[in-house]
């Protein structure tokens, strides 16, 4: 999943400000730290494979800089709202596709364990069952799975699977 046109206006705004990353080797040093994707040899941030982990680990480099006058509370806290809103529309589209007879009550969890067992080294976190545990990043992941998983069912039954983020 690439970076959004937002997540991108966003990463150069700041960097703009910031006078030491003017020099593009510099600028190429920190998204190779950060874990950009390369095209052709060098780090990208149009490359389609950029996902919101990538965005938040810049956002975190960019806010060391004293001179990017980011304030990393800020956009934390937009990714904090952002991860709650997407755990409350996925609970609420297994409640639809449980109660619609596509899976279990605990199907959620289950699936949520799977998706975490292999999760980077450099999380020291178990797998988890708990939808709330999970970062933001890792719901995006958890939710379009869990999407195509629910639409393969109904599939299976003729059915068609309700639309994520519908309302009941």
């Amino acid at each position: 999943m690439a970076f959004t046109p937002k997540q991108l206006r966003y990463i150069n705004a700041v960097r703009r400000r910031i006078d030491a990353l003017r020099d593009d080797d510099l600028w190429r040093l920190v998204l190779r730290q950060t874990g950009c994707h390369r095209t052709d040899g060098v780090p990208s941030l149009s490359h389609p494979a950029n996902s919101h982990e990538a965005f938040e680990t810049i956002m975190h480099r960019l806010s060391m800089y004293p001179d990017s006058e980011l304030d990393e509370r800020e956009w934390q806290s937009k990714t904090v709202t952002a991860a709650r809103r997407m755990r409350r529309a996925l609970e609420a589209f297994h409640r639809r596709c449980a109660g619609l007879g596509l899976c279990g009550e605990d199907a959620l969890a289950g699936f949520c364990e799977r998706m975490t067992k292999h999760r980077p080294e450099y999380l020291d976190s178990p797998p988890t069952r708990n939808v709330g545990d999970l970062e933001a990043w890792e719901l995006l992941h958890v939710i379009e799975g869990f999407k195509a998983w629910m639409r393969r069912e109904a599939n299976k039954r003729g059915n068609t699977a309700p639309k994520f983020g519908e309302a009941a």
